[in-house]
């Protein structure tokens, strides 16, 4: 019976939009992460969350204790009715193209971003339509600082002060109208 259950599930996420996820937990996603931006359009809420300080474990992917500890969380939440809100997402991910490293290099800042240089992560971004089952209801995407070794050469990330940006781009939509989002310079201090 379980196999059957998910199976229509995958049939029915594969012919109709993706929803929203109702996450109750959502606290715990992003407790002790840092709020850097929050911006409200047609009634959904976007609000990006992140980790201000890491290590070089994680930063360079190199056997983290907890892999998931320092990241970027994006938050997409139907703040108001109608309760099946429609919205389509593009996660930057793959990173190439959508995020740059900046290390930290006296005065001035150097970016050590390279072409994805991750052959297990390629391809291009898809923007995924989606709707809301419920007003309160949220989406969230991840980004975990070990990704970053997709568009960094990890001998190039060492200990001291970095920026990560993301590129100007239209991530949200909501009822076929973009967003304008202009996400912030994230300070990361790696200690």
């Amino acid at each position: 019976m379980k196999k059957i259950v998910i199976l229509l599930s995958a049939m029915i996420a594969a012919t109709s939009p993706a929803l929203g996820q109702s996450q109750t937990g959502e606290g715990v996603m992003i407790t002790g992460l840092t709020k850097a931006y929050q911006a409200s359009c047609n009634g959904v809420t976007f609000a990006l969350w992140y980790s201000p300080q890491s290590d070089l474990a994680h930063m360079r992917d190199d056997n983290p204790a907890e892999f998931d500890r320092d990241r970027v969380v994006m938050v997409v939440t139907n703040s108001e009715a109608p309760a099946n809100r429609r919205f389509a997402f593009t996660e930057p991910k793959p990173l190439a193209g959508f995020v740059r490293l900046f290390k930290s290099a006296g005065s001035r800042w150097q970016d050590i971003t390279g072409p994805q240089i991750d052959p297990h992560h390629t391809g291009s971004a898809k923007k995924v339509e989606m709707r809301f089952e419920g007003v309160g209801d949220s989406y969230s995407s991840v980004l975990v600082y070990p990704a970053f070794t997709t568009i960094a050469d990890p001998q190039d990330i060492v200990k001291g002060d970095y920026i990560l940006r993301f590129a100007a781009y239209p991530y949200l939509e909501v009822e076929g109208s973009a967003c304008p989002l202009t996400l912030p310079d994230l300070p990361i201090r790696v200690r």
